[in-house]
C-alpha cells in the first residue's frame, strides 16, 4: 500500500496561499482498545497549537491485516 501511495506524492508546491498549520493523525490499537491522536503544529516554528486525543473501547476486535 505505501509503494502505491509513494508514487502519487506530489512534491512541487502547488498551494495558492501559504502554509500556517499542519496537523498529523494516527491510531493504535491493542483487542479491545483504540486510541486515536492528533497534533496541530505551525508550520513555520513547529510549536505545538493543538493536541488532542480519544482513548475508547471498540465494539469489536482489531484484525491486522
Amino acid at each position: 500500500m505505501q509503494i502505491g501511495m509513494a508514487s502519487k506524492v506530489i512534491l512541487s508546491d502547488c498551494f495558492k496561499k501559504p502554509i500556517n498549520f499542519v496537523t498529523g493523525f494516527d491510531v493504535a490499537f491493542n483487542e479491545k482498545e483504540a486510541v486515536a491522536v492528533a497534533v496541530t503544529i505551525k508550520y513555520d516554528t513547529l510549536q505545538i497549537k493543538e493536541k488532542k486525543f480519544l482513548h475508547e473501547r471498540t465494539p469489536f476486535p482489531y484484525i491486522p491485516s
